[in-house]
């Protein structure tokens, strides 16, 4: 009898560390999307405290400042939840464009409430879109890590234009203390293995940035093997040649 009781409170603790289990991992990919969140609104736009001087030296780029000043009870991962958090985020730091207009790339318009919908909502769709595009050779992918990669060419013959209109906006990734400013990040898959690419503005000889619309794009890549580096470059302007249309 006791031996029949023992295996049943066997079972029950197991069924309950299963649960445990099952709850802890579903409040990590709950907290690893609102981290992946997170870190796309610091790099696509400028961010600042509410009493910060608006100066690119003060910009936000770690989400760890966004996470300790908002309340994060977000159990579930659901549209109505994203905006609040979106909503929460917004009221307590300041979100500027990056003005592409602007030859420095200096700030744009400040961004309110009334579009945080549609901030997330575009979010939601940029993942969905790369997610239907991993089957595809190049893609791009601004949540992988580029800091292991080194310049390995330069382009001359694409403009910020055609990557804007095949690729989207770039990352503000650059500081006030580095010598580039924007990136955008691929990954490329061929012959079974996977590389990572990022294409980078530099300073020019005279030190300084070149107008955003003439920018010399340079190419930084975790493989210096040369057919592989081709294969990248053939894809790139393939592909922008499929979506340039001026």
């Amino acid at each position: 009898m006791h031996g029949g009781a023992d295996k049943n409170c066997i079972k029950f603790i197991n069924k309950m560390n299963l649960f445990i289990k099952l709850i802890f991992i579903r409040m990590v990919g709950v907290i690893e999307e609102i981290d992946s969140y997170l870190q796309y609104l610091v790099e696509k736009y400028f961010v600042f405290h509410e009493l910060a001087e608006l100066d690119e030296a003060n910009t936000i780029d770690d989400i760890v400042i966004l996470k300790r000043d908002i309340a994060n009870d977000i159990e579930k991962l659901t549209d109505d939840n994203m905006i609040g958090l979106t909503k929460t985020v917004f009221s307590k730091f300041r979100f500027y464009n990056i003005d592409i207009k602007d030859k420095i790339g200096g700030f744009g318009s400040r961004l309110n409430l009334d579009v945080t919908e549609m901030i997330y909502l575009h979010y939601k769709k940029y993942k969905s879109l790369n997610s239907n595009s991993k089957r595809e050779n190049l893609k791009i992918n601004h949540e992988i890590d580029t800091n292991d990669t080194y310049f390995i060419d330069s382009l001359d013959t694409i403009t910020t234009h055609q990557l804007q209109s095949a690729f989207g906006d770039f990352l503000k990734t650059g500081t006030n203390k580095d010598s580039f400013r924007y990136e955008y990040r691929f990954e490329f898959k061929t012959r079974g293995k996977k590389y990572k690419f990022s294409l980078y503005d530099y300073l020019n000889d005279n030190n300084e940035f070149y107008d955003i619309h003439d920018i010399f794009w340079h190419i930084a890549s975790n493989t210096c093997k040369r057919d592989i580096i081709h294969l990248f470059k053939d894809s790139l302007i393939t592909r922008l040649s499929e979506t340039d249309c001026c």
